[in-house]
């Protein structure tokens, strides 16, 4: 039988690969994966995305008092973890005391999977919200943010740090497929978050009051000189005396330390690739000695 005798899309195996775009996938992942949540689909078609069960235009009524302050937006795997554990002790006045004894999700919320009530941060004042979703789908919100921080990264290692992703997440089939496989998929649009190029440019082409653009990058190279500036953007102040707190503090090894084992077995991470908090395979450059002369060059004329 075939998907359209009503068979699981193959989209939903562990085949070779995994990939959401079909309409007869969407359909089945509403209907049958997550029975309290819906789908979004971006108006561009690149991808799907889990929406909580209120709808995110109601979401501009729950932010309107305020409890929203700090909207981090990237891609997938493009280093939101590390910079949200940057935000979040900027917010705290930079009291790594806290950081010590606070688990990692206990911090944030996420757009895409909390309900509106924020329960997981009950009592976390100010909130940090993060997500992965198009501009066309956060557009009319933006506007209740009081502050929004976006990162972006080069896409050779954003492409990479998702392959690594792909082979190590069980709710995506554990890719077994080859790099070449893997590439494929990008070229035709079918990574769960869609393509990176198409993600961030409208980001890029639109003024927004209040967002910061900080590239990942540049934070790796300059830590405290970057995140003294995401100090001044988001308090409208510096707090010197605790940069260098700060900067010691987001080694990475010190924020596993507070992160709990992922649980591949959560419905509502199904279709989140920050499964791993602090996911690192595929780090900084190392697309140099992977990708062939016609991969890089695919991505710099499509970036």
């Amino acid at each position: 039988m075939n998907k359209s005798q009503g068979t699981k899309p193959a989209a939903l195996t562990h085949s070779t690969w995994t990939i959401f775009s079909s309409p007869s996938t969407i359909s089945f992942f509403r209907d049958t994966i997550v029975a309290k949540q819906s789908c979004r689909r971006s108006k561009k078609g690149t991808g799907i995305y889990p929406i909580s069960t209120c709808s995110l235009w109601d979401f501009r009524e729950a932010v309107g008092d305020n409890r929203l302050f700090c909207l981090l937006l990237t891609y997938s795997m493009t280093g939101c973890g590390w910079v949200m554990e940057m935000v979040w002790l900027i917010l705290q006045g930079g009291d790594i005391s806290k950081a010590k004894v606070s688990d990692v999700k206990s911090k944030y919320s996420r757009l895409e999977h909390d309900d509106l009530s924020f329960s997981r941060t009950t009592g976390l004042k100010p909130r940090i919200v993060i997500s992965h979703l198009p501009f066309d789908l956060l557009q009319n919100i933006l506007g209740r943010c009081k502050r929004v921080i976006f990162v972006q990264r080069d896409p050779r290692d954003c492409l990479l740090s998702m392959f690594h992703y792909y082979k190590q997440n069980p709710k995506l089939g554990q890719f077994k497929g080859s790099w070449s496989d893997y590439f494929d998929l990008y070229k035709e649009r079918k990574l769960i978050y869609g393509n990176y190029c198409d993600w961030i440019k409208p980001w890029m082409e639109t003024k927004i009051d209040k967002m910061q653009i900080f590239e990942f990058e540049r934070l790796v190279r300059n830590r405290f000189g970057h995140i003294r500036n995401m100090t001044k953007f988001i308090l409208d102040k510096h707090i010197d005396d605790k940069m260098m707190d700060i900067c010691q503090w987001i080694h990475i090894d010190n924020m596993k330390g507070t992160s709990k084992k992922p649980d591949f077995s959560l419905d509502p991470i199904l279709l989140d690739p920050e499964i791993t908090d602090f996911l690192r395979e595929g780090h900084y450059n190392q697309w140099e000695g992977l990708m062939n002369k016609h991969e890089m060059d695919f991505i710099v004329f499509h970036a």
